[in-house]
This record gives structure tokens, sequence and C-alpha cells, in this order.
């Protein structure tokens, strides 16, 4: 797996989220008709996929056979969770920032985020 290069567009970012949480591999075609409840035409989902795929983003999962052709199925080269974790290291949070992002994040206070983590590590 090669790794994915910068960062993602809102466009990527939407279509991304769109299979991250469908957690399986789908053709193009499948992704432009799921989509199209969102309002997008098949040109930019389309073009989405392939720069996704180019920079690395999504990767080949399979074929799947469509009338006389055969269709890449795709999926994420990455868990959201790696996505935004690469992304906040590339803007310079460190592990001494996780308390405060893990608090703002679950809405409570950093201190106690700070306990937990101490407590897992010593279980860990």
């Amino acid at each position: 797996m090669k790794t994915p290069k910068g960062t993602l567009s809102p466009r990527q970012e939407e279509l991304m989220l769109f299979l991250w949480d469908k957690d399986v591999s789908l053709t193009a075609t499948q992704m432009a008709e799921a989509m199209k409840e969102k309002g997008w035409n098949n040109v930019t989902l389309f073009k989405t996929v392939q720069a996704l795929t180019e920079n690395n983003f999504l990767e080949v999962k399979g074929l799947e056979k469509a009338v006389k052709t055969y269709a890449r199925k795709l999926a994420p080269s990455m868990t959201r969770a790696e996505y935004y974790g690469n992304l906040l290291a590339s803007r310079g949070i460190t592990k001494e920032d996780l308390p405060q992002i893990i608090a703002s994040v679950i809405g409570t206070e950093k201190d106690s985020v700070e306990k937990e983590i101490d407590e897992m590590l010593q279980r860990l």
C-alpha cells in the first residue's frame, strides 16, 4: 500500500466519509448511484474517485462483472482514524496535545482524561 499524499478536499472528504461509513468495497457506478441522493452528478463522482485513487486514498479490493466488462471495487486505503491522526500529526499535533483533544471531543475536563490515559497506559 502506498502512502496517501496530501489532504482531502471538501468533496473528497465527503465521499471518503460515505465510504468509511459503508465499510464495503464499491464500484464507482455503485458510489455514483448512492451519492446521487446527496446531489452528486456522475462526472463529479468519477473525477473524485479518480483523484482519490491517484492519491492512494482508495485502493482496488477486487473486480465485479458489469455486463461485458469488469469494474474495479474500491475501498479506502486507511481508516478514518488513521487519516485524521495523520492530518493532526502533519499539523504539528503531538502526543502531549492528545488529552486536550480527547477532552474536547468527548466534552469533559482535560484532567479526567489525563487520569484515564495514565490508567490505560499502566494496564498496557
